[in-house]
C-alpha cells in the first residue's frame, strides 16, 4: 500500500466526516491521530473507569463507521487502501489455515499484484 499524506487539520475539521462525529468521538479521533493509541484516545474522550473496560470499549470505537470514515478521510485513503485494510482485518479474524483465510489471502495477493477490486455484494 502506498502511504498517503494526512490532511491539514484545519481542512479536516471542515469536512462532513468530522461534522458527523459527536463531541466525544471528535476528541477520540484527535487523540488517536496524535498518539496512535486507541486505548489512550478512549480514556481521554470517555473517562472510562477501568483499564479492562477502556480496552474493550476502544475496540468497538475504532470500528464505528463514523470514526472509520473520519480516519479514512483524514489519512486520504482511497478505495484500494480501504479495501486492503478491511481485507487485512478479515484475514486476522479467520482461523489460521482455514479455507476462508486462504481464499482471503489469495484475494489480497491478486489485488496487490494489480488486480481489480471485487465489486461489492452488499453493505457491511
Amino acid at each position: 500500500m502506498r502511504a498517503t499524506k494526512p490532511m491539514d487539520w484545519a481542512e479536516f475539521s471542515k469536512t462532513r466526516e468530522w461534522a458527523q462525529l459527536s463531541v466525544r468521538q471528535q476528541m477520540f479521533v484527535q487523540t488517536y491521530v496524535a498518539s496512535g493509541d486507541s486505548v489512550l484516545a478512549t480514556t481521554c474522550a470517555y473517562e472510562t473507569s477501568s483499564k479492562e473496560n477502556t480496552k474493550i470499549f476502544s475496540y468497538s470505537l475504532i470500528k464505528k463507521s463514523a470514526i472509520v470514515n473520519a480516519l479514512n478521510r483524514y489519512y486520504n485513503r482511497g478505495p484500494r487502501e480501504i479495501f486492503l485494510q478491511e481485507l487485512d482485518s478479515d484475514i486476522r479474524e479467520t482461523a489460521v489455515g482455514s479455507p476462508a483465510r486462504i481464499k482471503l489471502q489469495e484475494l489480497k495477493a491478486q489485488v496487490l499484484l494489480g488486480g481489480k477490486l471485487p465489486k461489492k455484494r452488499g453493505a457491511k
